[in-house]
């Protein structure tokens, strides 16, 4: 023991805040030691670890089961398995600089199996130090926002392993939601922008009259096309008339986008699992080599990734599902490592910090 220098108590213990809606917490992960002072056991001691939130106004009690469950899905996805249980909860009130315990909560939770991840094969503290505190806040607000959709986190070791139709289609809309709040739509927080959106929308509605003329021969592609825009751009031209040149240049940026937009949109779940895989190669590729070298295939292209985990989901959801083949086995597994990928990103985590954990995760 006299042998030892132990850690600074700062390089042990770590505090964040975070906020979430109107409730401003202090994240702390800290530990408390026991040495062990009998001579004839070997044994140093324990390091027995604590997470704790501390809320800066006091909550009532009703509000232990949302708490609760937001720490659960923190952990959940931290250690990327969802059999996770909390040996002591405690609550406690703040007394000038001492906290005095007032209570201590039991909750009647499912047995999950047996709990047997380490610091090799999930995420701790020191991987998210930087952003541990925007990490709760993306994790825990799912609940707040009455989203649910962590079914693509394995319930055990057991589970992690094996592929069924239930899992596979629960994955995929878990990757739809994360890519929908990572890249969400312009439109939502810009004004001038949803402004032009909603012009091409107005006229979106003539556009059964159009398909149907194309249907029976009256109107050929081109015809239509200059049709719909030429619209368009009657709208648009009405619509900024009166503005100051200064927002016709701002607008007319933007109406060249969404022609554009328009020309190449896509919104369907390929597409989502193509864009997905194109703008996190530098974190997916190490992943894809490990899973296609394990089941001795060729990973296809993004686009035919996409369309192949796309068509197995939709033959799973119109009730004919294809039996389960390697490659599908080994898209569901990028398509997990892709929705962790998109939630750390939505965190604010570095590059280096992402491939480290996609790394020891999958």
């Amino acid at each position: 023991m006299k042998g030892i220098t132990p850690k600074k108590w700062e390089e042990v213990n770590s505090k964040v805040k975070t906020k979430i809606r109107a409730d401003e917490i202090q994240l702390s992960v800290d530990f408390s030691f026991w040495h062990n002072l009998k001579y004839a056991e070997t044994s140093m001691g324990e390091a027995i670890p604590r997470f704790s939130l501390e809320y800066m106004r006091k909550k009532d009690i009703k509000s232990i089961p949302q708490i609760y469950l937001m720490v659960y899905d923190f952990f959940c996805f931290l250690n990327f398995r969802r059999n996770i249980s909390f040996d002591k909860i405690t609550l406690q009130i703040k007394e000038g600089d001492k906290f005095n315990t007032i209570a201590t909560v039991y909750v009647n939770a499912e047995d999950n199996g047996e709990y047997d991840r380490n610091e090799n094969n999930s995420i701790i503290s020191e991987d998210c130090n930087q952003y541990g505190g925007d990490l709760f806040k993306v994790v825990a607000l799912r609940r707040t926002q009455k989203i649910y959709d962590n079914f693509y986190i394995p319930r055990n070791s057991k589970e992690a392993s094996s592929v069924t139709y239930e899992k596979y289609l629960a994955c995929a809309l878990s990757l739809e939601s994360e890519y929908e709040k990572l890249y969400p739509s312009k439109k939502i927080d810009n004004k001038s922008y949803a402004d032009v959106h909603n012009l091409f929308e107005k006229t979106a509605d003539e556009l059964s009259v159009l398909f149907d003329a194309i249907k029976n021969e009256q109107l050929t592609f081109d015809e239509f096309l200059k049709l719909y825009y030429n619209g368009v751009n009657k709208k648009y031209n009405k619509f900024v008339n009166d503005a100051s040149k200064t927002k016709q240049r701002k607008t007319d940026g933007y109406c060249e986008k969404i022609k554009d937009a328009l020309s190449k949109i896509d919104y369907s779940l390929a597409e989502k699992y193509k864009n997905a895989i194109n703008n996190n190669k530098e974190y997916l590729q190490p992943v894809i080599d490990k899973l296609c070298n394990y089941n001795h295939i060729q990973f296809p292209s993004a686009n035919d990734a996409g369309n192949i985990f796309a068509d197995f989901r939709n033959g799973i959801a119109h009730g004919n599902p294809r039996e389960i083949e390697r490659i599908h086995c080994v898209l569901y597994e990028v398509a997990r490592a892709l929705i962790y990928i998109m939630v750390l990103k939505k965190a604010n985590a570095d590059s280096e910090s992402i491939k480290a954990i996609i790394k020891k995760l999958f």
